[in-house]
């Protein structure tokens, strides 16, 4: 798999994960979690997203 279908892949999934924290502030969906739970969800995959975003630029970096 290419870069930029890597790149258009997790694009995709970071706005699904915005639309899903919207829609579940506005209450159009729900969750089994109480809130702090689903913010430290959120927390953890955001965290978890950008520490591959550093392993990407180290990559880089030394090819």
């Amino acid at each position: 798999m290419g870069w930029d279908r890597i790149r258009e892949l997790v694009e995709d999934q970071q706005a699904r994960l915005g639309s899903l924290v919207a829609d579940l502030e506005t209450g159009k969906v729900s969750s089994p979690l109480g809130s702090d739970e689903r913010g430290a969800l959120i927390l953890g995959i955001t965290g978890h997203a950008i520490y591959h975003a550093g392993q990407v630029q180290l990559l880089k970096r030394l090819q």
